[in-house]
């Protein structure tokens, strides 16, 4: 290990980084580096044997931490697990939530739409018969002629609906 001279360089400890204690000498021996990276964590626990009664070898008995020190800077490694760890969740559960959330409403609003359609062209459907309807075989007031053709093409369509109701495995199995 290298010593300092007065008036020379600072002193290192044995990897060659400049002590934190800021003395030259003593039997100190620098303190550990954290495995987190903090330089305060390191500082404190310097500070924690200052003045101990602990003798200098017992420094084991604090507990040692078990991860190995990250590379970089751990504060943005972690801010970034964080969001990769909430981005993975939104995705996985937001996105599905969205998707339907979003059929819900386009199917409420493609049935709205469907349903003034469904109506409108009935209405223009009885108009229109009741215009072209000849008189001569329905009377003059044949609106009632209109609406009960367009009424026998709703119960055929309805009918027609009814019987393929079930599936084709509800079918053989009766």
């Amino acid at each position: 290990m290298r010593t300092a001279v007065a008036g020379s360089s600072p002193a290192r400890d044995r990897s060659g980084r400049l002590r934190q204690d800021g003395r030259s000498g003593g039997t100190r021996a620098p303190p550990q580096t954290s495995t987190t990276g903090c330089k305060s964590a390191t500082r404190l626990a310097a500070m924690a044997h200052v003045g101990s009664s602990l003798p200098s070898d017992r420094r084991s008995a604090v507990p040692a931490p078990v991860a190995a020190p990250p590379e970089g800077d751990w504060a943005a490694q972690a801010a970034d697990t964080i969001e990769r760890v909430v981005g993975g969740v939104r995705d996985k559960t937001t996105g599905p939530a969205l998707t339907v959330a979003r059929g819900v409403v386009y199917g409420t609003f493609a049935a709205f739409v469907g349903l003034a359609v469904l109506v409108l062209a009935t209405i223009g459907a009885v108009r229109a018969l009741d215009n072209y309807l000849p008189d001569a075989v329905v009377g003059e007031e044949h609106t009632w002629a209109a609406h009960l053709i367009i009424g026998l093409v709703f119960v055929i369509a309805g009918g027609v609906l009814w019987t393929r109701r079930h599936g084709e495995a509800e079918d053989r199995r009766s």
